[in-house]
């Protein structure tokens, strides 16, 4: 007893009929029309598109029934779950042949693009040392220092900095007193805000090490080297241990650097090493050394009449003579010395002028120091200057003027 009815044995019979024959009934959607396979069902929009040519060649037929059997790619490449090749997912090769139907114009202008990118490249050092150098001609032309100390922090370029240093210095060997002069002005302006006192020491130790190849171009390079850092140490932009322990550090036959150390120790060692040395290129750059000394005098005589404080130190910032600002801590204590009268008034005056920063503190120490070394000569017109002197080190002291520890016998570097 047959448990279908007739509609249904119609309907299994339909299905049964070769699958061209579902082509254009509507009981499935288009995309979902039903395509026979000898074992499977499957939708159309499952099957990927096979090119006529290569189904040929990527399939054949068994004598079992109509299997249709996937042979794999050549190389083993191929066939259901695998990867590929590992270079399948490499793009086509582009077509460089202008012939070629694959060409595109635009490959070539990419190349011409990335060739010329790579032209421009330039080694960064190379490109901030004739900046450094455009710089400095221009300052040695104009003798502004201000504006060269501007532009050189406008470099931005902190790890390059004693380039800076190796740059002014060499740049001016090869010409007048007035240019290396110029140069010492320089670095004593741009150091420690610009330049910070581990870079200068490194292009001074830089300068050191290529003082043999510098001689060949300057035969005095030795000298004028040695003179350099001279003015370094008295202008506080080099620690005063500079020179014994670069000493100990040149190989023996480094003849130049040794003999430009050498003559550092002569000069720095002699009687009023400072004066002596801020004398050594002459009166060459703008206001000389008495001018400037004239120009503080007059300052300070007006001060002790006005008791104004801050139109001294206005006076004193338009000289732009950051470096010689121990010659302006010298002189006040020398007035005060010898009229103890005004002893408060300039110990007020060092005060402001260290509390607002317009006189640093190693040009401060530095003027002290350089009263000490007077102190006595002084002593001849002002028998108890060193009792005031005395005096007005513990005044400055207490007014935060000196660090406390100045006077003292410094720490051998054994102990340190």
């Amino acid at each position: 007893m047959s448990v279908l009815t007739e509609a249904q044995r119609e309907y299994m019979d339909s299905l049964l009929k070769p699958s061209d024959s579902l082509e254009g009934q509507g009981s499935l959607p288009n995309e979902q029309k039903i395509v026979r396979n000898s074992k499977h069902l499957v939708t159309r929009d499952s099957l990927q598109v096979v090119d006529d040519e290569d189904h040929k060649h990527q399939s054949r037929k068994t004598g079992r029934g109509n299997h249709r059997v996937r042979s794999s790619k050549k190389g083993g490449a191929g066939g259901k779950g695998t990867w590929g090749t590992p270079m399948d997912s490499v793009g086509a090769e582009t077509a460089l042949d202008k012939g070629d139907p694959n060409y595109d114009s635009t490959e070539d202008q990419v190349l011409e693009l990335v060739a010329e990118a790579v032209i421009e490249v330039r080694d960064p050092v190379t490109e901030f040392k004739e900046r450094v150098s455009a710089i400095v001609l221009e300052y040695f032309d104009n003798a502004d220092v201000q504006e060269a100390c501007d532009s050189i922090e406008d470099l931005h370029c902190p790890l390059y900095q004693h380039f800076v240093v190796k740059k002014v210095v060499t740049m001016a060997m090869d010409r007048q007193q007035r240019e290396c002069e110029m140069a010492a002005r320089l670095l004593s302006v741009i150091f420690p805000n610009v330049v910070c006192p581990d870079e200068m020491t490194k292009g001074f130790i830089q300068l050191l090490n290529c003082a043999e190849d510098l001689a060949l171009d300057v035969p005095e390079a030795g000298t004028i080297l040695g003179i350099f850092i001279s003015r370094a140490v008295v202008d506080d932009i080099l620690p005063p241990a500079f020179v014994n322990r670069a000493l100990g550090l040149v190989s023996e036959d480094r003849s130049v650097a040794t003999a430009a150390l050498q003559y550092c120790k002569v000069q720095l060692g002699a009687r009023h090493a400072a004066e002596r040395v801020l004398r050594l290129w002459g009166d060459s750059v703008g206001l000389t050394v008495d001018d400037a000394k004239q120009k503080i005098a007059l300052l300070l005589a007006e001060y002790s009449s006005s008791r104004d404080a801050v139109e001294a130190q206005q006076c004193l910032h338009a000289l732009q003579l950051p470096f010689f600002h121990h010659e302006v801590v010298k002189k006040a204590l020398t007035s005060a010395i010898e009229n103890p009268d005004q002893k408060q008034a300039f110990i007020s005056l060092l005060s402001e002028l260290g509390k607002t920063g317009e006189v640093s503190q190693t040009q401060m120490t530095m003027g002290f120091t350089r009263m000490l070394e007077a102190v006595e000569d002084l002593s001849l017109d002002v028998p108890d200057a060193t009792t005031r002197l005395n005096e007005l080190i513990e005044e400055a002291k207490s007014h935060s003027i000196l660090d406390a520890s100045f006077g003292q016998p410094a720490p051998l570097e054994s102990e340190m």
